[in-house]
């Protein structure tokens, strides 16, 4: 077999036809011959690359969380100061049409223990220290409060990527509204006023999204 000169694009074509039918079809509805069929690939060209189709969700996944608001350097994120950068962070990340349908899409991931344990990694490695950057910057300019940075960070993180996730708890829409009041009280009481009106309706909105069946 004659070798790939450009495996790179072979894994961004596959990428952009597997979005594509996922979001026609839905992901359970896709299968890796319907995968096969638009790409007018073989079989073995495709697991090559990826090992199954969850594989391939994975890096979509993967791929789209780094080409979002977090692919930017931090200090250009718009805000009057930190505490405003995070929460103008979080909502345009929260609010954006492709997170919303990937975090749907994704949805099945989550019921693999493997896909659980490398998102708390992420959220941990990945994520926390972004929010202790907006803490540190935040402490400097007197928008937040916080004694211990690094650990509040990790603490956010955890609360919003996993324990209010809707995609890894279903809960109904009260209990997620409950969620994030309790997430409130305790951002607060660390000393980060994150949670107004305007964060409250666009999770609430992401809720809808995602959960709608």
């Amino acid at each position: 077999m004659a070798r790939n000169k450009y495996p790179e694009e072979t894994v961004k074509k596959i990428l952009e036809v597997s979005y594509k039918l996922f979001y026609e079809k839905g992901y359970d509805e896709t299968s890796i011959q319907d995968i096969i069929e638009e790409l007018g690939m073989s079989k073995g060209a495709i697991y090559h690359h990826f090992k199954s189709k969850e594989d391939i969700l994975n890096k979509i996944c993967e791929t789209n969380y780094y080409e979002g608001i977090w692919s930017r350097s931090l200090d250009q994120i718009p805000g009057n100061n930190a505490l405003e950068k995070m929460r103008t962070a979080m909502l345009t990340e929260l609010g954006s049409s492709n997170k919303r349908m990937l975090d749907k899409m994704s949805t099945p991931l989550l019921k693999n223990p493997q896909i659980v344990v490398r998102q708390l990694n992420v959220t941990v490695n990945e994520l926390a220290p972004m929010f202790e950057w907006f803490i540190e910057n935040g402490n400097k300019d007197g928008s937040m409060k916080v004694n211990q940075p690094k650990e509040a960070a990790q603490i956010i993180a955890i609360l919003i990527n996993a324990w209010v996730n809707p995609s890894l708890f279903k809960v109904d829409r009260d209990a997620f509204i409950a969620k994030i009041n309790c997430l409130k009280e305790v951002v607060d009481n660390l000393g980060i006023p994150l949670v107004n009106e305007g964060f409250l309706e666009v999770v609430t909105d992401y809720y809808d999204v995602v959960s709608e069946k």
